[in-house]
């Protein structure tokens, strides 16, 4: 990602975790809900396209990065520890 419009980086908690013992899918959509103001939220979106690339797992380092480009938000997250990223995704909002 180039320039960065957001960023935030966490230890994977407990609460994250599934019974396969890595990050349940859906907490990796909150995290980019998470990434957002209440105000930019707002506006309706028009798609999301999420690729899973990799397990996250307790207590992993990971860090979160958005970048706006108009109506386009794209979203990373990458674990420090296995040094890659586990997840992105791109959401269209309704210009």
């Amino acid at each position: 990602m180039s320039s960065i419009d957001y960023e935030r980086s966490f230890r994977v908690p407990l609460s994250d975790i599934n019974l396969n013992e890595h990050v349940n899918n859906t907490k990796y959509l909150k995290w980019l809900i998470d990434s957002f103001e209440r105000k930019d939220w707002n506006t309706p979106w028009t798609s999301i396209e999420a690729n899973y690339l990799a397990e996250a797992r307790f207590a992993e380092h990971i860090v979160v990065k958005r970048q706006v480009e108009g109506s386009i938000h794209r979203m990373e997250a990458h674990s420090d520890d296995l040094n890659k990223p586990v997840f992105r995704v791109e959401i269209r909002f309704r210009k």
